[in-house]
């Protein structure tokens, strides 16, 4: 009776071969895809970051703030909103002339006073700023405004990256809860 507990069987040349061959085509077929969509993926990662920060910087301040886009100048910015004090009138001769609406105060954005404040472009050169929808509005050649109040809801709003090559990602900002999400080619 002969134990084969000793004997050990390894791989075979013919199968190292094909695991390695397996493996080059995968990675050539793979890695002009990845390649391709490396710039976009890292301005997507940027724009995603800033959406988020927007929204945080809403909630923590309890007021509005708002992502601005600038799509002739491929631009974007953070900035919020300022009430101004309301215009008091004069109280009229008589209490049946008396208006007793509240005041309503203007308010204004500016933008925030950090470098997210300032007009910056995306760091690839190759990619840009397609179009902008917010709600039912698409923009590609103005300035786009996507709101956060301050309670944590969100405009609903879809930003599309190009590169050069014609390839895109969008960008999700969902109504409600201010999430934002980058949607997959199947869910455009």
């Amino acid at each position: 009776m002969s134990s084969s507990l000793g004997q050990s069987r390894g791989f075979t040349l013919l199968e190292i071969l094909v695991v390695v061959f397996l493996i080059g085509l995968m990675s050539t077929l793979l890695a002009p895809r990845v390649s391709l969509r490396s710039g976009l993926g890292s301005a997507t990662s940027v724009l995603v970051s800033e959406l988020r920060y927007t929204a945080q910087r809403a909630t923590a301040a309890g007021q509005v703030h708002r992502l601005a886009l600038d799509l002739p100048g491929q631009r974007f910015r953070i900035e919020s909103r300022v009430p101004k004090e309301p215009e008091l009138k004069p109280l009229p001769g008589s209490p049946g002339l008396l208006d007793l609406k509240p005041p309503v105060g203007l308010s204004a954005f500016e933008p925030i006073e950090t470098q997210q404040g300032q007009w910056r472009k995306l760091k690839e050169e190759d990619v840009f700023f397609d179009s902008v929808q917010v709600g039912d509005q698409e923009t590609t050649d103005d300035v786009a405004y996507i709101g956060f109040a301050g309670e944590g809801g969100a405009d609903p709003a879809e930003i599309r990256l190009i590169d050069q090559d014609g390839n895109s990602q969008a960008i999700r900002v969902i109504a409600f809860t201010g999430e934002v999400r980058v949607l997959e080619p199947a869910d455009e």
